[in-house]
This record gives C-alpha cells, sequence and structure tokens, in this order.
C-alpha cells in the first residue's frame, strides 16, 4: 500500500466527510492529500453515495426513488447516464405496486431502490421543490418520506 502523497502546502489536507442524501457531517474526515496544482481541499465533501445512519434508516423502510438527471453535474453516475439531483424519497411496497406494472414492480421491490428521470418523477405525482409536505430538507431540496 503506498503513501498518501501529502501536499506541501496543506500537507494531509482534510475535508469534513458530509452525507449525500442529507448533507449532514458523518463525523468522519477525508483525507484529501496532494491534489491537482496543490489546490485546498473544500472544507466539507461528500466521498460517496453511502447514506449515514439517519438516512439508512430511513431508506430501510421501504423503497427508496432517487431523482435522477441526464445532465452531467457535479455527482458521479448511479448509473449509466444518470446523475443525482439531491431529491430522494421512500416509499412503502404498496406505492410501488400500485404505481408500476408487476414485472416492474417486482425489480424495484428486490433492488430496494429505484433510479428515475425528473420527468417520471414528476408523472408519479412524488413531491417537487416548492410544494411538497416537506419533513426534511436534503442538500437544499425536499425529502419526504411516505412512510
Amino acid at each position: 500500500m503506498s503513501a498518501l502523497p501529502k501536499s506541501p502546502r496543506w500537507n494531509l489536507n482534510l475535508s469534513e466527510e458530509l452525507c449525500f442524501w442529507c448533507n449532514t457531517p458523518t463525523g468522519n474526515m477525508i483525507l484529501n492529500g496532494l491534489l491537482p496544482n496543490d489546490e485546498k481541499a473544500p472544507e466539507k465533501q461528500y466521498r460517496d453515495y453511502t447514506p449515514c445512519k439517519k438516512c439508512e434508516g430511513i431508506m430501510v423502510t421501504g423503497i427508496t426513488i432517487i431523482q435522477c438527471t441526464s445532465v452531467a453535474n457535479n455527482f458521479k453516475q448511479l448509473q449509466d447516464g444518470l446523475y443525482p439531483t439531491g431529491l430522494w424519497t421512500t416509499v412503502p411496497e404498496s406505492w410501488i405496486k400500485s404505481m408500476f406494472k408487476p414485472e416492474a414492480a417486482d425489480k424495484i421491490i428486490e433492488g430496494k431502490a429505484v433510479n428515475i428521470t425528473v420527468e417520471l418523477w414528476s408523472r408519479l405525482g412524488l413531491p417537487n421543490l416548492i410544494n411538497s409536505g416537506v419533513t426534511e430538507t436534503m442538500m437544499g431540496y425536499t425529502q419526504t418520506n411516505f412512510v
């Protein structure tokens, strides 16, 4: 295992890790080391899409629906050509069965999560950014837990 190249200016170049899903600190630090042009690492950043314990606690109560866009943004792709917008919700299996054909519903339920486009999100009547019955604010967007 090779050593992390240290920044001559910033040493380990630490960032506080945030949960992507709720934008709150996870209690972990990210060791960035030497970045291009010896840039200072951001004070806070996301490591990956692993949910914090709070978000995981919500997600395990049902099926998580993640709103995605095909437009590249600052986030890593969740799957080919789909980037998360930061908007997500968790719904009961019964809701999935009522909104999707049986074959599709079964696959979604088996996977415990589904990535959908902004357009499908709207067609399904999921909460939008303006009027949503907010339960929590997530990354400046709205997250509603239907469970």
